[in-house]
């Protein structure tokens, strides 16, 4: 089971979020990108630019853990979209 925080102003507590998916705390994870799905200019890279938020999805090739990333839009500044400091994180078992 996955654990997401939800508010995205606060850094996730990672090891938290791993223990509670049932990954390895003690892992060393390596975390890599190679062989997600995403767009064609940057593997791993999931919905590349939506209108609100950036997602990203990789895996530790260690354990096999799962991470996705969401950055939400916080705002517009000079026609520049401006995404939240710290990411929505949600951590998965492989299935």
């Amino acid at each position: 089971m996955a654990k997401t925080v939800q508010k995205n102003q606060f850094k996730p507590d990672h090891n938290a979020l791993i223990k509670e998916a049932g990954g390895d705390c003690g892992c060393c994870h390596e975390w890599t990108n190679q062989l997600e799905d995403g767009c064609r200019e940057a593997s791993g890279t999931q919905c590349c630019w939506t209108s609100n938020a950036m997602v990203f999805m990789d895996h530790c090739r260690h354990c096999g853990l799962r991470r996705t990333r969401q950055y939400l839009e916080c705002g517009v500044t000079y026609g520049f979209k401006i995404y939240s400091l710290y990411p929505t994180v949600e951590y998965s078992l492989p299935e």
